[in-house]
């Protein structure tokens, strides 16, 4: 008898759990409404007027202020601290080859559809190079050379 009054009680127990959920508010029988979507923790759901994607940017053309291709961004410094970019790294043409270079984010502009950066050429080939270490930290950015 106790066999058969456990087994009565996890039928039971199971039933109950595979039952349809009844909002206690709404009552039995009463459809649920689906709750509206979450809006993004970013603000927004799609990309804003104004705004690119990183991976646009990246291994794009950068023209000094004088419309002179300078060279290319070749990476971003995020801010580990939530402040967005720290820094935009470029690979500069120079005459034998390239080399790197960091500027502030607010130093490019975004200019008839191409990348401006507001140093010539010769300034950012005179600036210090910018080294990034094995483990993922910078440097901090090098000062303007005029």
């Amino acid at each position: 008898m106790k066999a058969s009054a456990l087994s009565a009680a996890a039928i039971a127990a199971l039933l109950a759990l595979s039952a349809p959920a009844v909002d206690a508010f709404q009552g039995p029988g009463v459809a649920r409404k689906s709750q509206p979507a979450t809006s993004n923790p970013a603000g927004s759901n799609a990309i804003l007027p104004g705004q690119i994607r990183a991976s646009k940017i990246i291994g794009a053309p950068l023209y000094d202020k004088n419309d002179e291709k300078a060279g290319s961004v070749a990476d971003f410094i995020l801010d580990t601290r939530g402040a967005a970019v720290a820094a935009v790294v470029i690979d500069v043409a120079m005459l034998i080859g390239s080399k790197t270079v960091a500027v502030k984010m607010s130093d490019i502009a975004w200019e008839s559809n191409r990348l401006v950066v507001k140093y010539t050429l010769r300034e950012l080939q005179r600036t210090v190079d910018y080294r990034m270490s094995g483990d993922g930290a910078a440097s901090a950015p090098s000062e303007e050379a005029r």
